[in-house]
């Protein structure tokens, strides 16, 4: 039994080799610009720029080697890219959001704080995520509004409650409401 390490290689073998390490980086780069290109146009939109981000997980290899986006695009969790932004300043002064939400096309939430699809690397994705976080914005708002008008009727109906009781009943009333 021979050991294919005891052959020698050919030069056309290293020749090839190093031909598609040289190809392999260059993929590389144009992906990670564009993961990086995703990630700040998110923060963008939620008036933040980014000073620093890396990739969410450190390494799914054998091949300490290898680069996380090839974890993220071939491992085991392909729903989207992971990724951690270390350092991200406000662009307005308005501070950091809690949370980076959107409305997608199925007007599902879907949080970006992580994660973004992996398709939005092979698709214009600005126009989701601009029209995703103003639907979000837009039913945060509306809810708002919705909590602001019921707190105002409750709180008419008992001024209105208040007026046509005596000082007497509604002293009476606030005793009685106390002890419960």
């Amino acid at each position: 039994m021979t050991d294919k390490a005891e052959t020698p290689l050919t030069s056309e073998t290293i020749a090839a080799a190093k031909e598609a390490m040289t190809n392999l980086h260059v993929y590389e780069k144009a992906i990670n610009e564009r993961v990086e290109y995703v990630i700040k146009t998110i923060y963008e939109t939620f008036g933040l720029k980014v000073e620093w981000w890396d990739y969410g997980i450190q390494s799914h290899h054998d091949n300490e080697y290898a680069s996380d986006i090839w974890s993220e695009l071939f491992g085991k969790n392909n729903k989207g890219i992971e990724f951690s932004v270390m350092e991200a300043k406000s662009i307005d002064g308005e501070g950091y959001p809690d949370r980076f939400i959107i409305l997608n096309e199925e007007s599902k939430e879907q949080s970006l704080d992580h994660y973004f699809p992996l398709r939005w690397l092979t698709e214009e994705f600005e126009p989701e995520l601009k029209d995703g976080k103003k639907r979000w914005d837009d039913q945060v708002a509306a809810k708002k509004a919705k909590e602001t008008e019921a707190k105002s009727k409750k709180d008419d109906l008992a001024k209105t409650a208040k007026a046509k009781l005596s000082k007497s009943e509604l002293e009476a009333l606030k005793a009685s409401l106390d002890v419960q």
